[in-house]
């Protein structure tokens, strides 16, 4: 269930859906692999949990 509330949280914030999802499985630093607003939502997601 915590991926549902990463999505709902992210449409509230309007931050990248995937990114959020992506988060629990990207290691070390995203900015070296993805765009800005992916990236933004892989943070979002780390600072949430």
């Amino acid at each position: 269930m915590n991926f549902l509330a990463h999505l709902h949280l992210a449409h509230l914030a309007e931050s990248s859906l995937s990114g959020n999802l992506l988060a629990d499985f990207v290691r070390g630093n995203p900015e070296e692999s993805f765009p800005p607003d992916v990236v933004a939502g892989i943070h979002m997601h780390r600072r949430i949990d």
